[in-house]
Formats: C-alpha cells, sequence, structure tokens
C-alpha cells in the first residue's frame, strides 16, 4: 500500500496558488491603471462613461437576479469612467463558454433524467399542506416526492462521521462523494483510509471537490494523488488566474451516496473543524440527514450529472439507479433538491419564501451568513408582523469578520418587525436548517446569502410531516439555550460603522 504524502500548511498556501492570486492581482492593477492613466484623455473619458450608462441601461432590462441589478447599477455609477469595463470585464465568460454551454446542455438532461424519477413516484396526498410548492418543485424544477425512505438526523459532525464510516465500510457496488471542501487530517483521511480498502476490494469509489473551497486544503494535483489509489476524481472549475466572474460560480454541494442505497447530505464538509477536532471559531456546531432507500437515488443522479459535466462522459444511469430493497420503518415524505445558478428557477431561494408563507405559528431558521434581497426581508418581516413567531439562529462567533458585520447590518429592521434573532455564543453555528409549524423542515447546503441562492450549485432534502421534525426541533430548542437573543439596542454602531455595513452589504450582491 502506498505511503500517503501530506503536504504542510506552508507549501499549500505558498505554493502554485499564491501564484495564481499573483497573477489575478497583477491582472486587475493593469486594468486599473490603464483605465485611470487612459481617462485623462477627455475623448476617452466621454466614451467610457457613456459605456457605463449604457451598462446601466442594459442591467435594468435583466429579468433575473433582481437582487443584484441595484448594487452594480451604484457601482458603475459611482465609478462612471471605468465601472462599465470593470463590469464587462468581470461577466463576459468568454474564457468559459465552453464550459457554460456543457452546463446547459446538463441541466437540460438533469429535466429529463429527474421527470423519469418523477414519473416512477406516488403524487403527494391531500392531506399535505403544501400542495402548490409540491407543483412548483415537480414541475418548475423536476424533482421527485419520495416516501419509502427512512431518515436519521444529527445535530453534530462527529456521530455522523461515525454512521458514514460503517456505511462506506459495507459498501459494495459504488461510493460517490461531492464536497465543497475535502481537507487533509483526521476526518478525510479516516475516510480515505475506507475508500483504498474498498477501492481494493472492487468498489467504484468516485470523489468530486470544489477547487476554490479546497483552495489552502489540498495540493495542487491532489485528484492524482487520489488516481494513485485507484479512486477516480474530478476537480470542480479549476480556479486559474484569469478575471472572469465564472470563478464566482462554486460547487457547494455535499452529497455522499453508497451503492444507490445510503446518501448523506446537509452543511458538513470534510475537514477536521467540523467535527471539533480543530478549533477555529470556538465550538463548530453543523447539521446533516442520513437517507436510506428509494430518496437515496436522486442524490445518485446528482452526482452522476456533475460528474458526466466534468469528465465530459455519458453512462447508462440503470446501472446506478435501482428501486431500494430496505425495509421503511419511518413515515412522512422527501424531496431531495438541487439548485444550479444557469436555470433561472432558483430553488433555494424559493424554499425558503415557501417556508416562510406557509407557517402559520413558529418557523425558526439557522444560518451561518444572513445577506439576502428585499424579497426575502419583506417576507421575513411580513411573517413576524402577521403574529408569525420567527427565529434566526446565526453564529456569536465570526468566520469572517466582514461578513460577520453585513449579517449585522440586517438586525435592527428585523427586530423592529417582530422578528427574534439568536447569536449561538459557544462559536460558529454553521447548519443550514428550517423548521415551520413543525411538520415540515429543511436541511441542506444552502446558506441565506446571495451565492447561495443565485451563484453556486447547491443541494439538500425537504422534509413533509416527518419524524426529523421533531429532532430538528429539540435541537433547535438546545441551540437557543446556549444562544444569546439580540435586543434592537445592540445594533446601535456610530456613523463609521454604519456606513462600512452599508458597502459591505452592496458588495455582498455583486461579488
Amino acid at each position: 500500500m502506498k505511503k500517503i504524502k501530506y503536504r504542510s500548511k506552508f507549501e499549500l498556501l505558498f505554493g502554485n496558488r499564491l501564484v495564481t492570486t499573483l497573477l489575478l492581482l497583477l491582472q486587475f492593477a493593469l486594468l486599473v491603471f490603464l483605465i485611470a492613466f487612459g481617462s485623462r484623455l477627455l475623448w476617452l473619458k466621454i466614451a467610457l462613461t457613456v459605456f457605463s450608462i449604457v451598462t446601466c441601461l442594459h442591467l435594468i432590462t435583466q429579468t433575473n437576479k433582481h437582487a443584484f441589478k441595484i448594487p452594480w447599477m451604484i457601482l458603475v455609477l459611482l465609478f462612471p469612467v471605468f465601472g462599465g469595463v470593470i463590469y464587462w470585464v468581470l461577466h463576459l465568460q468568454t474564457v468559459s463558454t465552453k464550459l457554460r454551454k456543457s452546463l446547459q446542455t446538463a441541466i437540460q438532461q438533469q429535466h429529463e433524467d429527474f421527470k423519469a424519477l418523477c414519473d416512477a413516484q406516488k403524487d403527494a396526498p391531500d392531506s399535505l399542506r403544501d400542495q402548490t410548492f409540491l407543483s412548483f418543485m415537480r414541475n418548475s424544477a423536476t424533482l421527485p416526492l419520495y416516501q419509502n425512505t427512512d431518515v436519521r438526523y444529527y445535530p453534530d459532525a462527529s456521530p455522523m462521521l461515525g454512521d458514514m464510516l460503517e456505511d462506506l465500510k459495507s459498501a459494495k457496488r459504488f461510493i460517490f462523494m461531492e464536497y465543497y471542501i475535502i481537507e487533509e487530517g483526521l476526518m478525510w483521511n479516516s475516510i480515505l483510509e475506507v475508500l483504498r480498502e474498498r477501492v481494493a476490494a472492487g468498489v467504484d469509489v468516485r470523489v468530486m471537490y470544489d477547487d476554490f473551497g479546497s483552495l489552502n486544503c489540498l495540493p495542487y494535483h491532489y485528484q492524482k494523488t487520489l488516481h494513485s489509489f485507484g479512486i477516480k476524481c474530478q476537480v470542480f472549475n479549476r480556479f486559474s488566474p484569469r478575471l472572469t466572474c465564472f470563478h464566482n460560480n462554486r460547487d457547494h454541494r455535499k452529497i455522499t451516496v453508497i451503492d444507490g442505497e445510503v446518501a448523506y447530505t446537509g452543511g458538513v464538509n470534510l475537514a477536521d473543524e467540523y467535527i471539533n477536532e480543530k478549533k477555529l471559531f470556538g465550538h463548530w456546531r453543523d447539521t446533516a440527514v442520513r437517507t436510506e432507500g428509494d430518496a437515496a437515488q436522486s442524490f445518485t443522479l446528482m452526482f452522476l450529472q456533475m460528474w458526466g459535466l466534468l469528465s465530459q462522459t455519458s453512462e447508462p444511469l440503470s446501472d446506478f439507479l435501482t428501486e431500494s430493497t430496505h425495509s421503511v420503518s419511518s413515515t412522512g415524505w422527501i424531496q431531495p433538491y438541487t439548485d444550479n445558478p444557469l436555470d433561472n428557477v432558483h430553488v433555494g431561494e424559493r424554499i425558503f419564501l415557501h417556508a416562510l408563507n406557509r407557517t402559520q405559528k413558529r418557523i425558526c431558521i439557522t444560518t451561518p451568513y444572513l445577506m439576502v434581497g428585499d424579497e426575502i426581508i419583506s417576507a421575513l418581516k411580513g411573517s413576524a408582523q402577521s403574529g408569525v413567531e420567527v427565529c434566526i439562529i446565526t453564529p456569536g462567533i465570526p468566520d469572517k469578520k466582514l461578513i460577520y458585520l453585513t449579517t449585522h447590518s440586517y438586525y435592527r429592521e428585523l427586530l423592529e418587525a417582530g422578528v427574534k434573532i439568536y447569536e449561538y455564543t459557544p462559536g460558529f453555528i454553521h447548519s443550514k436548517t428550517i423548521l415551520s409549524d413543525d411538520d415540515f423542515c429543511v436541511v441542506g447546503t444552502s446558506n441565506m446569502d446571495y451565492r447561495s441562492f443565485y451563484v453556486n450549485f447547491e443541494c439538500g432534502a425537504c422534509f413533509y410531516n416527518s419524524p426529523i421534525s421533531a429532532d430538528l426541533k429539540k435541537d433547535m430548542q438546545e441551540i437557543i439555550s446556549l444562544s444569546r437573543e439580540v435586543s434592537v439596542e445592540d445594533c446601535k454602531v456610530n456613523f463609521l460603522t454604519k456606513i462600512v455595513q452599508d458597502a459591505c452589504r452592496v458588495f455582498a450582491l455583486v461579488m
């Protein structure tokens, strides 16, 4: 057996990635210098200003991503000489045209494949409160609804890891793993050891990770290391030194599928802070779910579609999509979902809006980041002002100071509308969950921010009348007991801080 060689943090940080970063900074500095120098020429200055105005007219006519249009218009008009140029340099995707076309083809195929799964499933009973939303998920998002599935909820990543390792050890046909972050350490090493054993036993093992998400976590050509172990590997959207917003599109999904029978998803990445083996921001709290039964088919399909896109291969889905032989003991319905930035359906945002609009008594949301547009803010305030108890739980210890400051900028107007906000004081809460009226809940990868709703590839699962709601309710009660309730008085900041917060809110919606 080959010995695994792990690089130090110094090597990871100051290796090829440093060169890439320096090249990006050099390109940006050169662009700014040329525009600033060129603006001394009156005719060029006028031409660039007109170009910025035309860019704003273009933004006004765009029908999607409403939340980002006004911030971009502000930035373009604030810097009229080079604002339009900066916008188009970042948004003209000439270097990724081929990949974008492949993505569009994959999306079309995804809808066809999921439609076949939808047609094979039973219709939702009339007793479910969510008929209109179910119609949207089935017709517009083409996502099947399942019942023959057992679900286990994990309020913490450590017990999830133990169960996952046992499931991986029992794999006989295939193991699929897709994660935003994979980092060398105790968590990933223990998984990798099992993966190597399963490969030796003839199991088809495949791993995908996001290149930007694992930027300082893995060696640059880590996929070659996995290939040397017999593990198939693909890297999503390799980060390269080119000024383009396509680098913004990341694979933020977290999926593990074993033999098409068992699937895991949630907020947990494969890094040591998630199991609190490494302490970064106090106690790291996250959630995940394990599904066993028919619903694993959707996660299998999600993985295979992304795999086919990156590998430019096509495989018979019938080799992997089989009906479960698992004997189900639980009740309720589950609807796995996937969301991508190119089909203009925005499943993740619709799920949040549906949860808010359907709630009659109480809704509780956990999110590490709160950076959303007016539609979500209006829905939150409207629910609270209608007498619904709206509760949002955010981190007490931030992982990113500017994002934490931006999240705080939303507090005052929400609190004044009656929304309750709690900060998890022991540390950083990374879970992305929703619980509505104890009969509808969501566990997934989508944060309450522009990036998750419009830019990233995301996934998760909606649960209707499922026992998992009781587990999630118990977990949220425990989190609140460990948290500090935020008051309007806590939101008072000085003028300079308010200016910084406003600036952060604008940039949060355009980057």
